[in-house]
């Protein structure tokens, strides 16, 4: 990300108000930034996990 505002929003749990002085946002919160967050921290998480050919009982990060 080159904004680090928007990352940090999008890092914030679903739902989470956003009252940081430094993230812009609305009141009701972050879900659509932050359930793409979600995703694109998944795909990280299975890329490495399927990159290294364990299966999911045998793999521990």
């Amino acid at each position: 990300f080159l904004n680090r505002d928007l990352l940090n929003k999008a890092l914030l749990a679903v739902g989470a108000s956003v009252l940081s002085k430094d993230i812009q946002g609305d009141v009701e919160g972050n879900k659509r930034l932050a359930l793409l967050g979600d995703s694109v921290l998944q795909e990280a998480v299975l890329e490495l996990w399927y990159s290294s050919g364990k299966s999911t009982r045998k793999y521990i990060f």
